[in-house]
């Protein structure tokens, strides 16, 4: 049986708050991206089938990914 891929957009980052907040260079989560987080690691029904987490090295991937499966 082929592997199974899920893929996950961060969860809101303060740069998503407003137009000047874009070039912060790299953010952390807003406390409604960590509240989103939360609600995915609830509700993500395979997280006994996971092997392998990948995510891009910036704080609000790397944040997403640890408190979503971790």
């Amino acid at each position: 049986m082929a592997p199974v891929i899920h893929l996950v957009r961060h969860a809101q980052g303060y740069h998503n708050l407003s137009r000047e907040n874009q070039w912060i260079r790299d953010p952390d989560l807003t406390e409604l991206g960590k509240a989103q987080c939360a609600e995915l690691c609830k509700k993500f029904p395979y997280h006994d089938k996971i092997t392998h987490l990948v995510a891009s090295p910036i704080r609000r991937t790397l944040f997403t990914c640890q408190l979503s499966f971790a």
